[in-house]
């Protein structure tokens, strides 16, 4: 055995197994909690709200005292703590629980570790460059000022910053997706007693539509956000199943959860998401062809009985594309403002607002935010035409950064996907203002960028947490 090798196969594992271990109990402690909040509101939101003021309260101290541990802890519930979007501060509706969860997260950006630099420092300055751009644009437009909406157009820099300073190697890295996985778990399962109990529970929440009727979203506010975390459930769950780092006694669940997480997926119906999911899913069988003989019969089982949802997603889709039609004829003519659930019409309404501004707005944007239902529409009228090549060139060079980074393979194709996802599922739905996604997604895309261990120092690393 190497130097290197002796050096990486002697920690303390079973220290390190039992961080881990205390880690785990207290996101399920936490998670079971929060839902508890959840419940609770039905009663009171005072309640509530205290609940929530303390469990902040208790991870920015944690956040001070022992940041790296804490680090892991909140987002090991941050998914199941967004169940809780409408609790608002009395005083101040524009602002509530979520946004408040800054605090802990700013502790762990600027009193953390100091970060060792391995990684390119550009993504971090292009992050920071996209938010001052916003700022800009409602300052010198005259709109009024938003701290709402940069707080959610912050995930970007805040992903990276994170990313950068806590995620270090491979044990990490599995570390973080089994503690994402622990925080869908508990949202999936409502989601499908929500399917089952259908949608006059009131804890739960859905959408209606002229053809798919009842769109679930479970927890969540919208059906967009419930599919997002599913895609992180999945893509979690996927990553750990393939490195190895689920137990043998229970690998059964993460398998059985595989369909449960499509099916809550088809039943939101939104297609970027049925899209992004399967895609995930297929990269994953191709690299990993025996646990096709697994998977398969299972989402064979699932598509069985979701067929009403299938057969709903598939008539829209069908009625959206009964004939081809052409780019500037979508923008243009009211017969198309239905196609895509309504969303074509709202681009019309964004694509005149930006035709009709002056050449400044159209280049550097209007500062106005919309219910864009599209990243790009979204960014097109807020920063301008500028703005939207800026910031999809800087994914292209972080999609370039990633690809000729010398790190493992695994983690590799993990912030490939992670990123991907985000893009995808921008077509139909404005990523750039969704703080869960966002933070997850680049803090995982920020953790490879800085990974400070060589290719074949972490894939040994790897395969002794996979076997130990």
């Amino acid at each position: 055995m190497s130097t290197i090798e002796s050096t990486i196969l002697q920690p303390q594992d079973a220290a390190l197994s039992l961080q881990h271990s205390k880690l785990f109990r207290q996101a399920l402690l936490m998670n079971v909690l929060i839902i508890i909040l959840v419940v609770g509101s039905q009663y009171s939101n005072l309640i509530t709200l205290l609940g929530g003021l303390l469990l902040i309260f208790y991870l920015s101290g944690k956040a001070l005292s022992s940041p790296a541990k804490t680090f892991f802890l909140i987002f090991g519930i941050k998914l199941t703590f967004d169940t809780l979007w409408f609790v608002r501060l009395p005083g101040f509706e524009d602002y509530g629980l979520l946004h408040l969860f800054l605090i802990p997260i700013s502790i762990l950006v600027f009193l953390g570790p100091k970060v060792e630099r391995h990684g390119p420092r550009w993504p971090i300055w292009c992050a920071f460059i996209y938010l001052l751009w916003v700022s800009l644009t409602m300052v010198t437009n005259d709109v009024k000022f938003h701290p709402e909406l940069l707080f959610r157009q912050s995930g970007i820099i805040i992903g990276l910053l994170v990313g950068y300073r806590y995620l270090r190697d491979t044990e990490d890295f599995n570390l973080l997706g089994y503690l994402i996985f622990v925080s869908t778990i508990i949202p999936v399962l409502a989601s499908l007693a929500q399917i089952v109990a259908g949608p006059d529970v009131a804890i739960f929440h859905y959408k209606l539509d002229t053809i798919r009727e009842y769109r679930y979203s479970g927890l969540y506010y919208d059906p967009a956000t419930t599919g997002m975390v599913n895609i992180l459930s999945l893509g979690s769950n996927l990553y750990l199943l393939y490195v190895g780092a689920v137990k043998e006694r229970y690998r059964k669940y993460h398998y059985a959860f595989i369909p449960l997480s499509f099916l809550v997926i088809l039943s939101g119906g939104t297609r970027s998401i049925i899209f992004t999911a399967a895609f995930i899913l297929t990269i994953f069988l191709i690299r990993n062809i025996r646990k096709t003989f697994v998977i398969i019969p299972l989402l064979l089982i699932v598509f069985f009985f979701s067929q009403s949802y299938i057969d709903k997603v598939v008539e829209r889709s069908a009625y959206d594309v009964k004939r081809p039609v052409q780019l500037n004829q979508i923008l243009q003519e009211t017969e198309y403002r239905t196609m895509f659930t309504g969303r074509v019409g709202l681009w019309q309404d964004i694509w005149e607002e930006v035709k009709s501004g002056t050449p400044f707005q159209q280049l550097f944007g209007s500062g106005l935010s919309s219910n864009a239902h599209s990243s790009y529409f979204f960014l097109l009228l807020q920063i301008g035409w500028l703005g939207l090549i800026f910031y999809v060139l800087f994914h292209i060079f972080l999609f370039r950064s990633l690809l000729y980074r010398k790190i493992p393979k695994t983690q590799k194709l993990l912030a490939l996907l992670s990123l991907a996802s985000l893009l995808m599922v921008g077509f139909s739905a404005s990523t750039v203002a969704y703080t869960s996604f966002q933070w997850i997604i680049y803090l995982i895309v920020g953790g490879v960028l800085n990974m400070e261990m060589s290719p074949e120092i972490s894939e040994v690393k790897m395969q002794n947490y996979k076997y130990s």
